[in-house]
């Protein structure tokens, strides 16, 4: 076997699993998207499609500002600190991320 490694029991089955069924597997461990929009494993560093290494923030945008929504500010992994912690002000935040349905309805 591979790598040296012994296979001690082999289980086929004649069905395939749907879908729903293969992703109620891996959800409660969770779940990252590559760029290439590929589902990896939570632990997984690097997308199993296209091989780019997990992206743990977004960029940074010039100006902290959305080009689309004036008046917003995007904060990232990067600016939190500056814009969150150590603003003089208090912050209202709203986290969001494209694969979450209802995190896309409350985007303006």
């Amino acid at each position: 076997w591979r790598a040296g490694g012994h296979l001690r029991s082999l289980r086929l089955d004649h069905g395939v699993l749907p879908e729903f069924d293969i992703w109620a597997q891996h959800l409660p461990k969770g779940i990252w998207i590559g760029r290439c929009g590929a589902r990896n494993p939570a632990d997984a560093r690097i997308c199993w499609r296209c091989r780019q290494p997990r992206q743990r923030t977004g960029i940074r945008p010039p100006g902290d500002a959305d080009p689309r929504h004036e008046g917003l500010t995007v904060v990232t992994a990067e600016s939190f600190r500056e814009l969150v912690l150590e603003a003089p002000r208090h912050v209202f935040l709203v986290a969001t991320t494209a694969w979450c349905g209802a995190c896309t309805q409350l985007k303006p």
